[in-house]
């Protein structure tokens, strides 16, 4: 009988021995796979906003976070917008602004945005001091900055509201030259939440999709020149393509109409002046082919001669529903389009852009509130 158990006793022996080496394995990729996981959750974390849905304006910023890029450190208040929130009640002598619009609002390369820095060049006659607020959110169509101004920006009681977009809804124009409603728009995008769980989600599920993201950006980065390469050569061909000779008459045109209007009408229920500001941007008919690739023809999915085309009738129509509304526009394109000194792509700007336009703008404004 002694031999079996010498026999049973190695073999326990034995697969102690596997086990206890396969036991440390297993903990060493499972320690691998949180300090890797964590190390990187904690990098992007430090230069990624993060979005959360709403059943409103589609997406908002979560609130209270703060994120620093190279030139820039950008903070979101508890009111889940950039910079701080307007104190309530509102102070008897300010002069509440609040800029609406999309990325190019929000202003992500300028440490103080434009909409912010507005307020330092406007001079007020009966109120005491102008305060100045950003209602940016990047890639915001007019019908978002509208649904935002609805459920968020009106109870902080605004005295102006200036509108500040176009480029986010040219994006639309293509898919929209048959047919568009409110369904048919939030059909075209995705749950924004689901783009940060690997921020949002408890642990180890956030963990697990910071994984796989890292996985996908190790595998993309050795082909990250040659993806840039490829990406200007779309850019390039989608340049050269036109595609419609009347943007004017589609139904995304008609949408655009619609939402302008009726957030001109909003702000002035609510006993504010709305004003339209002109977008500006590096796109014009004559600019330079050198400049060309800075430009986001893929962005909008349009070339050149339609999105100069789109740019001019939106502008048209702007002037339109101005005229019918009686509301001023401010137009300070002359001195801004095209400058590449100004601008970092297409429609984002630079921080001498940016400067230039909260000077701009802010000086224009003073003339509308004098009354001319």
């Amino acid at each position: 009988m002694a031999a079996p158990v010498c026999s049973l006793g190695r073999t326990v022996k034995r697969w102690s021995i596997i086990l206890g080496i396969n036991g440390a394995a297993v903990l060493a990729l499972i320690f691998a796979f949180f300090a890797a996981t964590e190390n990187y959750i904690k990098a992007r974390r430090r230069t990624t906003l993060v979005y959360e849905s709403h059943p409103l304006h589609r997406q908002q910023f979560v609130p209270n976070q703060a994120i620093d890029i190279p030139g820039a450190h950008i903070e979101i208040g508890p009111h889940s917008m950039r910079g701080a929130e307007p104190s309530m009640p509102k102070p008897e002598d300010e002069l509440r602004i609040f800029v609406m619009g999309g990325s190019s609002v929000f202003d992500i390369f300028s440490d103080s945005s434009w909409p912010e820095s507005l307020s330092q060049y406007v001079q007020t006659s009966t109120r005491g001091r102008a305060a100045s607020y950003n209602g940016g959110v990047p890639g915001s169509t007019s019908r978002e900055s509208l649904a935002l101004y609805k459920d968020k920006v009106r109870f902080f009681d605004p005295d102006v509201v200036l509108i500040y977009q176009s480029w986010n809804d040219a994006k639309y124009m293509r898919p929209f030259q048959e047919g568009v409603d409110v369904d048919s728009f939030f059909a075209l995008h995705e749950d924004p939440a689901d783009s940060y769980r690997f921020l949002t989600d408890p642990r180890p599920l956030r963990n697990w999709h910071a994984l796989q993201r890292r996985l996908r950006d190790f595998r993309t980065g050795g082909r990250m020149q040659e993806g840039l390469r490829r990406s200007r050569e779309i850019d390039a061909e989608i340049g050269d393509v036109h595609l419609n000779d009347d943007w004017a008459q589609t139904p995304g045109m008609d949408y655009w109409r619609r939402n302008i209007r009726d957030f001109v009408q909003t702000i002035r229920a609510d006993g504010a002046q709305p004003v339209l500001v002109l977008q500006t941007t590096l796109v014009t008919a004559d600019l330079d082919p050198k400049l060309r690739s800075l430009v986001r023809y893929d962005f909008v999915d349009l070339g050149h001669e339609d999105i100069v085309q789109i740019t001019e009738i939106m502008t048209t129509v702007l002037r339109e529903v101005a005229a019918q509304e009686g509301v001023p526009v401010i137009d300070v394109r002359d001195g801004m389009n095209g400058r590449a000194d100004y601008f970092a792509d297409h429609v984002h700007l630079k921080p001498e852009g940016s400067a230039a336009l909260a000077r701009a703008v802010g000086e224009a404004l003073n003339a509308v509130l004098a009354g001319h």
